[in-house]
């Protein structure tokens, strides 16, 4: 009777597993967690590591020891890796990053006709040396192009202990064989962040965190969206259904056959605002404070407490170390 009762529960657990996979392959916006652990990944949980999806695409942010594994358990496909964004370089965060790109690369079908995205990474001064190296010397192929943008951090990010020289951090040789030249960005003192990147969806920034190295916040803007056409009023215009809607939510005015011109402004409704992502890794809360100017609105805040607030750690449980979801 038990082992009947046993099998029973796995057939309902496995159809409720199953029903949330395919709810959520559905949701083409989210994050996900492969890691909140710290320092090095268990049993149960992976170093640090968190993936943003969007349209299509997985941006991800850290990515500790272990966090391959994480992903093969869960229904975030690798191959849809497009940005990578490291926090700073102490090993936790970054240590699973080769191993990624190998296993992506590894999964790919060699005579793919189809163009191969660069996939782009964010960090620290000194991650494309580090990548560098470790994909040179482990004789590491990708059948993808990838490029590292550096971030130069100032004097007051860290330590002094912390601050590693230009000689341990600057790249040294050749490219490797799939690597793109990459930018290197320098802070701007008008907004006291680094703009990383935009285009007609995004603008993603970086800000300066204080850590034992020099350590970066990430914060994603979503730009504002077209509002709610207003379909009763397209009727009574006699506007009808289907590609001239699209025209008009595109910005683009119309010319009735009575000569009304119908614009934008009159049918549509105010625009809807944009989302704001934050993602933070290891600092002191006190050096956020450019990156709290930036998230007005509604903002999602991914944070990770350590060490440096160690008076206030010892009444947050493991599970609450990671605050999801939380609106500024």
């Amino acid at each position: 009777m038990d082992c009947l009762c046993s099998e029973n529960m796995r057939q309902r657990l496995a159809k409720i597993s199953l029903h949330i996979l395919k709810n959520r392959a559905k949701d083409e916006h989210g994050a996900d967690f492969p890691g909140t652990g710290s320092a090095y990944p268990s049993p149960h949980r992976g170093a640090s590591a968190l993936v943003l999806r969007t349209d299509g695409e997985c941006w991800m942010f850290d990515c500790g020891e272990g966090t391959q594994t994480q992903i093969m358990k869960s229904h975030i496909r690798a191959g849809r890796i497009t940005k990578v964004f490291i926090s700073h370089l102490h090993g936790d965060h970054v240590f699973g990053l080769p191993g990624l790109l190998c296993t992506v690369s590894l999964n790919m079908p060699p005579d793919s006709p189809q163009k191969l995205r660069c996939v782009d990474i964010y960090g620290p001064r000194g991650l494309r040396h580090f990548l560098r190296v470790t994909l040179g010397l482990t004789s590491s192929q990708l059948l993808f192009p990838y490029a590292v943008h550096e971030l130069e951090p100032t004097p007051d990010q860290s330590i002094e202990e912390g601050q590693l020289s230009r000689e341990v951090t600057t790249e040294r040789g050749s490219l490797h064989p799939q690597e793109q030249e990459g930018l290197s960005i320098s802070l701007d003192h008008t907004s006291d962040s680094y703009l990383l990147f935009e285009d007609d969806r995004f603008e993603v920034r970086a800000f300066r965190l204080f850590h034992r190295v020099p350590s970066f916040g990430f914060c994603v803007q979503e730009k504002d969206r077209p509002g709610r056409l207003r379909t009763e009023l397209l009727k009574e215009l006699g506007v009808k259904p289907g590609p001239l809607y699209g025209r008009l939510k595109s910005g683009e005015s119309l010319t009735l056959d009575s000569g009304r011109v119908v614009t934008p402004a009159e049918v549509l409704d105010e625009d809807i605002p944009g989302r704001k992502v934050c993602v933070l890794g290891d600092c002191s809360l006190f050096w956020a404070k450019p990156l709290y100017n930036c998230a007005w609105g509604r903002t999602f805040w991914f944070t990770k407490p350590r060490w440096e607030m160690s008076s206030r750690t010892k009444q947050w449980s493991t599970d609450t170390a990671l605050r999801r979801w939380q609106p500024l």
